[in-house]
């Protein structure tokens, strides 16, 4: 094995999609190429079946009583398992299939920290209008100011070595490593 891969997942009351989330996740094709999975859901204080559904489907879950998707994602970072994270909401709007070919780039390019662009397979319903132009206008403004060819800048399927942690400083406990920041 050449290490473990933990995907985080964040949840609220995501009974209708969080089985369908975790089942996406490619888990023969990660070992086939080197890495364990763990796939860890933390519910962030659910009311439904969120909870229930998600270890039926094969996940670790955790709590996280205190409200916020950034103090869900700290809580995930701080008990994953596994050597490399992968973040994804529970709502299947992330293509967790695209995982294997992901670790090739991120190995192959020697890189620490990788985000997705889920525009390239979205179902165009899954995002209000607003919001695609806003997510389009944040992306244009990425790639001018920064020259970055960042297509989705405010995607939430990243991929990264879990040491990188130790130097970042997440203080929001809404959105800690989007735009959103504080």
């Amino acid at each position: 094995m050449q290490g473990k891969l933990t995907v985080v997942i964040p949840a609220l009351n995501e009974e209708e999609g969080i089985a369908g989330t975790i089942r996406t996740v490619p888990v023969a094709e990660i070992k086939r190429i080197g890495y364990a999975t763990q796939v860890l859901v933390v519910d962030n204080g659910s009311t439904d079946s969120t909870a229930r559904l998600a270890s039926e489907a094969g996940a670790d879950v955790i709590s996280e009583p205190v409200r916020g998707y950034g103090k869900a994602l700290k809580r995930g970072f701080s008990t994953a398992s596994g050597d490399v994270i992968v973040t994804a909401d529970a709502d299947a709007t992330y293509p967790l299939e695209a995982i294997p070919s992901l670790l090739d780039t991120f190995a192959r390019d020697g890189l620490d920290f990788l985000t997705t662009n889920r525009f390239a397979a979205l179902d165009e319903s899954a995002m209000s209008i607003v919001n695609r132009v806003g997510n389009r206008i944040l992306g244009m403004a990425t790639r001018v100011l920064f020259r970055l060819d960042m297509r989705d800048p405010e995607s939430g399927m990243w991929m990264f070595k879990k040491d990188i942690l130790n130097d970042l400083k997440l203080h929001s406990d809404s959105w800690p490593l989007s735009t959103r920041s504080k």
